[in-house]
């Protein structure tokens, strides 16, 4: 069904067309073959469509059309607009020369490759059906929650299962890339590794780039040989981000300012980081206390790692990830002034953070390495931890979309960053299903 200018301008769609629409409807052929002419009248037969490829270059490789009875192999190029041709400056780029269909939406000027020819144009606003063009009006026009908040109850059980796990992957393959960078910088220093990432949890969002910083010059053969010593490492690890007061007032802090002068001179320490940020945090997340939870941590288990990899279950993993603090801080939050008396353990919130952000992923960038799939265990382990609790569960929770564990909850976070607030509802199996 061919429409006219006049219907597709009721839609009022031109003011929100996007490009990956019209990849949409090329990929899954959505358009009316019949009759498909260039904006100069010549006839057109699409025989191959060509391979989809979201890399540099046109967006359809390899395609086989024939025009006006002459038969091209090439590839296929998209746009919004004709002009967004030379806005791009594909006119110079030697990648587009073996464009022979420039596909778009609306036609604004004559468009011509590096070699000064004029290339095909085939407006798609013609030949796509109302429905269709209202169903992604709807779709994707903006919400007060998702694009598709009012539609997605409509969409199969066994898409969205299938869709999950894809999300799931995919952000764990986000979440491992700082991993898989380690592994290459420490040359596979699991232990190290371990210790990195740990570090990274621990300092939650706002200290956590910090943290890691600490542990990434920190070399592990450092702790290793001072783990037995509770204060050594927190003497370390407080003397690297400059908490340790310049003047002592208790027994403690003196020793941890010697201790720290002793571990700079023994090891030739020159590391000198910012001062951790406690605002906004509730006490028992300010940074001395999770610095003071990480040292007791690696106290109490000096291969740490190996236990890691031998868990076999979450009781385990509590029992590992269960700590509290040295002495001192069951009376302190900050070296600056004394509180109620409280002992200061992880909590088991505060281990599934850790499960979730370092665990699960330095297992699956470990596991991949020793060429072992482990990704349905992980997966399993998921299923078993509690969700999360933030703005994008709500939204989800009240959209009636079950989040039943932290595997669900992951998945929608990554689900909406990374597709509901981008638009990509047409890379989306829900959208794509909606639309279909």
């Amino acid at each position: 069904m061919i429409l006219s200018s006049d219907s597709v301008n009721v839609l009022n769609v031109n003011d929100i067309m996007k490009e990956d629409f019209l990849h949409y409807l090329w990929r899954f052929k959505q358009i009316d073959f019949n009759n498909l002419k260039t904006t100069h009248g010549l006839k057109i037969e699409v025989i191959n469509f060509g391979t989809y490829t979201q890399l540099q270059g046109p967006d359809f490789f390899n395609a086989l059309i024939k025009i006006d009875d002459q038969l091209w192999a090439g590839n296929v190029e998209m746009h919004v607009k004709a002009s967004d041709w030379y806005i791009h400056h594909h006119e110079i780029d030697e990648n587009y020369k073996n464009v022979i269909l420039h596909v778009v939406w609306e036609n604004d000027i004559e468009i011509f490759n590096a070699a000064n020819q004029k290339i095909p144009i085939l407006v798609l606003k013609n030949y796509v059906d109302a429905s269709l063009l209202k169903k992604y009006k709807n779709l994707i026009k903006s919400k007060s929650l998702i694009n598709c908040n009012n539609q997605i109850n409509q969409v199969p059980q066994y898409i969205i299962s299938s869709w999950k796990e894809r999300l799931f992957l995919e952000r764990l393959e986000n979440k491992t890339v700082f991993i898989e960078e380690l592994k290459q910088q420490t040359n596979s220093n699991w232990q190290q590794i371990t210790f990195i990432t740990l570090a990274k949890t621990f300092g939650l969002n706002t200290n956590g780039s910090l943290f890691k910083q600490m542990a990434h010059q920190i070399p592990y053969h450092i702790l290793s040989k001072i783990s037995s010593n509770l204060v050594s490492l927190e003497a370390l690890f407080f003397g690297v981000l400059q908490l340790i007061p310049t003047e002592a007032a208790t027994t403690y802090e003196l020793e941890l300012k010697k201790e720290y002068q002793y571990l700079k001179h023994k090891f030739k320490l020159d590391i000198t980081l910012n001062t951790p940020e406690f605002y906004k945090h509730r006490p028992d997340n300010f940074p001395t206390i999770r610095l003071a939870q990480l040292a007791y941590l690696l106290h109490k288990h000096q291969n740490i790692f190996s236990l890691i990899t031998e868990a076999s279950s979450l009781d385990d993993f509590y029992a590992i990830f269960q700590v509290q603090t040295s002495q001192y801080w069951c009376h302190h939050y900050t070296f600056n002034s004394e509180s109620a008396f409280k002992i200061k353990k992880t909590s088991k919130n505060f281990i599934n953070l850790l499960l979730i952000n370092a665990i699960i992923p330095l297992l699956y960038v470990y596991n991949k390495a020793m060429n072992k799939e482990n990704i349905d265990e992980l997966i399993y382990f998921m299923e078993f931890l509690p969700p999360e609790n933030n703005n994008t569960t709500k939204i989800f929770n009240k959209l009636q979309f079950p989040i039943s564990s932290a595997f669900d909850s992951q998945v929608v976070l990554h689900l909406k960053k990374n597709y509901c607030d981008l638009n990509k509802c047409l890379n989306c199996a829900i959208g794509k299903k909606l639309l279909n």
